[in-house]
């Protein structure tokens, strides 16, 4: 598997939630997960980033950790404060844009062992778990960003590579 790159229509994907019997497949997609993770250095990717419809991602929610499964994640609380700040995208390599995101959310999630975990996640984790929950439900982060600043941002966005 290879990194989804903007504007791959597979970014846009709404994800199918993950059953029992897709074991196989996602101890497979737990793999390619952390392995382009780790050669592009990210924080945290969702299953669309490498073309995948399954509602899983990976990510850092401790930055001294290694990165966690999150299967069938979901946002079960959120701060009514919002906080804005510069985010970067694997599928977008070079582009970085200024987004508004809760200050802290509460996320939900089955882990790797199908245990249930729930917990409150701030700062750059926290940021990390909305960017990536935006992907499963097929949405980047210019869906969070007014119109004109997105013409703007992919007009002066010159990617170092593209993958067909």
């Amino acid at each position: 598997m290879r990194i989804v790159y903007w504007p791959d229509e597979r970014l846009l994907l709404q994800t199918r939630a993950v059953k029992l019997t897709d074991s196989v497949e996602l101890a497979e997609l737990e793999d390619e997960l952390r392995r382009v993770m780790e050669e592009e250095h990210g924080i945290g990717i969702a299953a669309t980033q490498v073309g995948s419809d399954l509602r899983v991602c990976l990510v850092k929610l401790d930055l001294n950790k290694p990165a966690e499964l999150l299967i069938n994640p979901r946002i079960t609380g959120r701060a009514s404060r919002l906080v804005l700040g510069d985010e970067g995208c694997l599928s977008f390599p070079g582009l970085h844009l200024r987004v508004w995101r809760h200050e802290w959310v509460d996320v939900a999630w089955t882990d790797g062992d199908g245990n249930q975990r729930e917990e409150r996640v701030n700062g750059i984790p926290g940021v990390c778990v909305q960017h990536e929950l935006d992907h499963l439900e097929g949405k980047t982060f210019l869906d969070r960003i007014k119109k004109r600043e997105r013409k703007d941002a992919l007009r002066r966005w010159n990617p170092p590579h593209r993958v067909i």
